[in-house]
């Protein structure tokens, strides 16, 4: 999936998208994604100005958008939204030129929601790794 692809799935926004490109996904089961860490993202400007660190809650915003992808087909009538992160650890700095990849396994699928096992990694280094837990809710429901 490319990311027009992605930007059209996702309910997010610009410049608040957080997934580049899908490299490889195994529907309801596992996702790899890709997310390239630029200089001139806006976070940037005030995290840090004297050294450019990637903050670990867009880390977890875009395995949060890798899994909304990884669950996009079972639930098309639904959006996924985040409940919590549990265990999220933080290991290592992203800095602007890194590659994010995005790793997404599901753990926990029912009709009202997903709880999945996520991890980044740099260069194949893990930089975060935990577990997120999803709630769904029924387009119909909203009309």
């Amino acid at each position: 999936m490319d990311f027009e692809q992605v930007r059209a799935i996702l309910p997010q926004q610009n410049p608040f998208i957080m997934v580049d490109k899908v490299l490889e996904i195994q529907p309801n089961e596992s996702i790899t994604c890709l997310k390239n860490v630029t200089g001139n993202e806006t976070v940037f400007q005030g995290h840090f100005p004297e050294r450019a660190i990637f903050p670990g809650v867009l880390i977890t915003e875009a395995l949060a958008q890798s899994s909304i992808l990884l669950f996009y087909q079972q639930k098309n009538d639904q959006t996924l939204y985040l409940l919590s992160s549990t265990k999220m650890r933080f290991k290592h700095p992203v800095v602007p030129g890194d590659q994010l990849i995005l790793r997404v396994n599901a753990k926990k699928v029912s009709r009202i929601g997903a709880i999945v096992e996520a991890e980044a990694c740099v260069q194949e280094k893990v930089v975060a790794k935990g577990e997120l837990s999803f709630s769904t809710q029924n387009h119909a429901e909203e009309e």
